[in-house]
């Protein structure tokens, strides 16, 4: 049982650890009755190797060892951070309401129209939809379902910041911009202003949600570091 069978650099193996493995996989039921032995050999050494070659990196790859250490580093990081912030940014509603709650003043609106947005991914679709939203506004919910998933309508308030350049300038109360694709867009756009809004509005919970979301991780973030930091 203690014939060797064959050895990496600082690491040999012998005939009783090719059977312990052989059981272990049997009893796993990955290895059937009847399978061939040169094949439980095969995995037993490819097993082997696969234990081997991360605890020994350094003394078969010296470049690559460091590589590896730096993307596993990153990904522990990742998973932590994910658990510790982001996550819990996410799902503390409790947290977010406070927050926000305590920081109201500085979510407010920018210039910013009360305006439907429409998206269609062909130029039929989009001036149909223009047509219709230009004899009746209101009816802008039913193009969602009467197009086959063409069109995407949506009613809000929006900064002027969030159109495109372009939109931006053609806009005008009481009427729909002309579908256009606007950059690197592949569907068509539009926007039927209904009225403009000042800046310094405050915003909702709701509205400014994203806002809200993306501060508190901050927040978290450094929490956690210095709490990192004590330790």
């Amino acid at each position: 049982k203690n014939t060797g069978l064959f050895s990496f650099s600082r690491q040999s193996y012998n005939l009783k650890d090719w059977m312990a493995f052989a059981r272990v996989q049997q009893a796993a039921g990955n290895h059937k009755a009847g399978m061939p032995v040169d094949k439980i050999f095969d995995d037993f050494v490819l097993s082997k190797a696969t234990d081997y070659l991360p605890a020994h990196l350094d003394e078969v790859d010296p470049e690559f060892a460091a590589r590896f250490r730096e993307f596993r580093d990153a990904n522990l990081l990742f998973e932590v951070m994910e658990q510790n912030v982001w996550n819990k940014a996410m799902t503390d509603t409790v947290g977010l309401r406070k927050y926000f709650d305590a920081q109201k003043a500085k979510y407010t609106w920018g210039e910013h129209v009360l305006a439907i947005q429409v998206t269609a991914v062909d130029s039929l679709a989009a001036f149909e939809a223009f047509t219709i939203l230009n004899d009746s506004p209101k009816s802008w919910a039913t193009l969602n379902t009467q197009y086959d998933g063409r069109i995407f309508a949506d009613s809000g308030r929006y900064e002027l910041s969030f159109f495109p350049e372009g939109l931006r300038v053609a806009l005008q109360q009481g009427k729909c911009t002309t579908p256009k694709k606007y950059q690197d867009d592949e569907n068509f756009l539009f926007v039927c202003m209904l009225e403009t809004g000042k800046a310094g509005i405050p915003k909702s919970f709701d509205e400014a949600r994203g806002l809200v979301v993306s501060d508190y991780q901050l927040l978290l973030e450094e929490k956690w570091l210095e709490g990192l930091k004590k330790k």
